[in-house]
């Protein structure tokens, strides 16, 4: 399996976010509170997700509970 894109809206830090990954390996580099281990729990929130079909699980993310929300991996 792997990813091949991601978007996120009103996620944590991110207001809007689309990331398109490459094949291998994928680096995050930046600066500290710039998103880096947001992303990754986005990603893994997912994974449970997936597995789980629990939505409540990634709920907790969310800056505000609305319909322009936005969570694909």
């Amino acid at each position: 399996m792997s990813i091949k894109s991601i978007e996120l809206k009103n996620f944590t830090v991110f207001n809007d976010l689309k990331l398109n990954f490459t094949k291998g390996i994928n680096i995050f580099v930046g600066e500290n509170g710039t998103g880096k281990t947001q992303l990754l729990k986005a990603i893994y929130a997912d994974l449970k997700i997936s597995k789980s079909r629990d939505i409540d699980d990634i709920s907790r993310y969310f800056k505000c509970v609305n319909e322009n929300n936005k969570f694909f991996v």
